[in-house]
């Protein structure tokens, strides 16, 4: 029977152990494993399956060798995926190798599938984009609680009638993509589309932060979406004190330089510069509806020109693939991994060090 369960927020640690038993299991050959599906995306209601993608340089036999001999499952019956329309039908394209848990486990469906094909680019596309648009997040769960009543038991109508809905946002969630960056982590998606990488700013200025600036930046901070993708947060983003004395030592502290980010006039953001663990650090935080114009990206290379102590670096969570990116447009470039307890996550989880030279 098909069940739609309320949002879970212990799937993003039970993803995580599925994850550290891929990373085992295959070693080198897993590029990255990722959480990808409705689990994935707070708030959605989902089937209680954790679906997991592992992303490999080839779909060889050696992978496929490895999670059998782990234990996984394979079902090698399952080859292929749905492809959009307007897609390239190519079959290489969109093959993959699938497995479930091993015996004993909690359910999770993992797909494995090949770095550059646009069926491993779309899972994460998909996923980062309902992130970032709750609004889409909350009707895809409608739509999938009303197939679930009316074809309980049969689970080829599901996704028959599940598949074009999701078709129904392609478009607008490859314009977001391009809007955030035509040659960052969804570039698979992109080509041939005819499009050219936009933004959409106006007006940008960094300036000094004033205190009319603090409860905006408070809403900025709280908001659940946003909280999700950053990862490494305050303990509580809705505790107003804690907010307040954290500012208030940011802004009496001299070794921390501090901007707010205004675009057209309002309030987006703010970055800042502070000495860490690894020496000069960077970080900034945008207001999730100026997420996509490119406000981000400009708004550090402007902070850069002011801040010009090098190397400094700058820190995202490995799923924030949207923050890499814009570290990585703006010289930015890998140095290392970490791994560190992200409260907006309630586990430990993977996290990205980056450094501009």
């Amino acid at each position: 029977m098909i069940e739609i369960v309320t949002y879970n927020p212990n799937w993003p640690a039970e993803f995580d152990a599925f994850r550290a038993d891929l990373l085992d299991a295959l070693g080198p050959l897993a590029r990255r494993v990722d959480h990808i599906g409705s689990t994935a995306v707070p708030g959605l209601g989902a089937k209680d399956i954790i679906d997991v993608q592992v992303t490999v340089a080839a779909l060889s036999s050696e992978v496929v060798d490895r999670l059998c001999a782990a234990g996984f499952v394979y079902r090698a019956d399952i080859t292929q995926d749905h492809v959009p329309p307007g897609m390239t039908e190519a079959p290489a394209l969109w093959a993959k190798r699938y497995f479930h848990q091993k015996p004993g486990q909690r359910r999770a469906n993992i797909h494995v599938r090949q770095a550059g094909n646009p069926n491993q680019s779309y899972p994460l596309l998909f996923r980062d984009y309902l992130r970032a648009h709750p609004n889409s997040a909350a009707a895809i769960d409608r739509v999938k609680r009303a197939i679930a009543q009316h074809h309980p038991d049969d689970i080829e109508a599901y996704y028959d009638i599940k598949d074009p809905v999701y078709d129904l946002i392609w478009d607008a969630a490859q314009g977001w993509a391009a809007d955030i960056e035509r040659e960052g982590p969804y570039s698979a998606i992109l080509p041939n589309r005819g499009m050219t990488k936009t933004t959409m700013t106006a007006d940008l200025i960094l300036r000094d932060v004033i205190e009319s600036d603090l409860p905006i930046l408070f809403e900025q901070g709280r908001d659940p979406t946003a909280v999700h993708m950053a990862a490494f947060t305050a303990k509580d983003p809705n505790d107003r004190a804690a907010f307040d004395a954290h500012w208030a030592w940011i802004l009496n502290d001299p070794s921390i330089t501090v901007q707010t980010i205004v675009a057209d006039g309002r309030v987006a953001g703010s970055i800042t510069s502070y000495v860490g663990d690894v020496g000069l650090e960077v970080s900034y935080w945008l207001g999730r509806e100026f997420w996509g114009r490119g406000i981000a990206s400009a708004a550090l290379a402007q902070f850069l020109q002011k801040q010009t102590h090098r190397p400094i670096r700058g820190r995202a969570a490995a799923d924030n693939l949207a923050s890499i990116r814009v570290l990585e447009k703006c010289g930015f470039v890998h140095v290392s991994h970490e791994r560190g307890y992200a409260n907006a996550r309630g586990a430990e989880i993977d996290e990205v060090l980056l450094e501009l030279p």
